[in-house]
C-alpha cells in the first residue's frame, strides 16, 4: 500500500459506514434477532443469516469490544489503501459465512464481528510488519505473535467471557476463520499491488519512440525558458542558439 502522507489525507467513510452499521444494528434489537445466526431458522429458509451473523452482537458491551478494535483498525487501513480494507472486510464475511454453513449442528446460535476484528488486526500487522521503520515492524510484530498466542489458548479449552447480563462462550473456529481472512487479504492486495507494477512497467516500456522524441524536445523547450536571457523573446537571435538534444529512443 502507498505510504500514508498526512492523516487526513483521505476520509475514512468505509470506516464509519462499517461502524455506523453494527451500532445500527446493536441499537435495534428487532433487527438484531432477524439478522443473527439461528440454526432452526437457517435451515427453514432465513439462509441471509449466515452472511449476516457478523453485524449482530449479544450485548452492549460485546459491541463495544469488537468496535473499539475494528474502528481504529480500519481507518489506518483505510486512510492507506480503502481498496486494502474493502478486500479484507469482504473476505472476511466470505469466510464468516462458509464457516456458519459448514459449522457443527451443536452450534444452535451465533452472533458477533470478532471474526472481522481479527482479519483486520491480521492484515494491518502483516502489512506494518513488512516495511516502515524498525521500531514499528518489531511492534506489530509483537501484536501478531500476541495475537496468535491468545488464539491458541483458547484452543486449549473453551473460555468463558463474563459480561453485563450473560456469559457467552467463544467459538474458536470464528477466530481462527478470521487470521486465515486477514492473512488471505495480504496476500492477495500484495498480488494486486505486484501486478499493477507490472502493468505500469510494461506500458513504460511499450511507449511509442514518436512520443519519446516529442517529450524529450518538449523537455528542451521547458529547459530553454528557464534559461532564456531576461529580455528576449522567441522571435530574437536567442531562439536560433537553443538546441534540442538528439531523440532518444528505446525504453523511458
Amino acid at each position: 500500500m502507498a505510504p500514508i502522507q498526512s492523516l487526513g489525507a483521505r476520509a475514512p467513510s468505509l470506516t464509519l459506514a462499517v461502524c455506523a452499521l453494527l451500532v445500527a444494528v446493536g441499537a435495534t434489537p428487532e433487527l438484531g434477532a432477524a439478522l443473527c445466526y439461528e440454526r432452526e431458522a437457517a435451515e427453514a429458509g432465513e439462509i441471509w443469516r449466515f452472511a449476516t451473523a457478523v453485524l449482530t452482537h449479544l450485548s452492549p458491551a460485546h459491541l463495544a469490544a469488537n468496535l473499539a478494535v475494528i474502528a481504529p483498525l480500519a481507518w489506518w487501513i483505510e486512510v492507506r489503501s480503502r481498496r486494502a480494507l474493502a478486500c479484507s472486510l469482504a473476505i472476511g464475511t466470505i469466510t464468516s459465512t462458509l464457516l456458519l454453513a459448514l459449522a457443527p449442528r451443536e452450534l444452535l446460535e451465533f452472533s458477533g464481528a470478532s471474526g472481522l476484528a481479527l482479519a483486520l488486526i491480521v492484515f494491518a500487522a502483516l502489512e506494518g510488519a513488512a516495511g516502515g521503520p524498525a521500531p514499528f515492524r518489531v511492534a506489530w510484530s509483537a501484536i501478531l505473535a500476541l495475537t496468535l498466542a491468545k488464539l491458541a489458548a483458547e484452543a486449549i479449552g473453551p473460555l468463558r467471557v463474563v459480561e453485563l447480563t450473560q456469559d457467552v462462550e467463544l467459538w474458536p473456529p470464528s477466530h481462527w476463520a478470521g487470521v486465515a481472512a486477514g492473512a488471505a487479504s495480504f496476500a492477495a492486495m500484495r498480488l494486486v499491488l505486484s501486478q499493477d507494477r507490472r502493468g505500469s512497467s510494461a506500458r513504460e516500456t511499450s511507449l511509442p519512440s514518436s512520443e519519446v522524441t516529442n517529450s524529450s524536445a518538449t523537455g528542451a523547450l521547458a529547459r530553454w525558458r528557464c534559461q532564456r536571457p531576461r529580455g528576449t523573446t522567441q522571435t530574437e537571435p536567442a531562439l536560433t542558439r537553443c538546441h534540442s538534444p538528439a531523440p532518444r529512443s528505446g525504453r523511458i
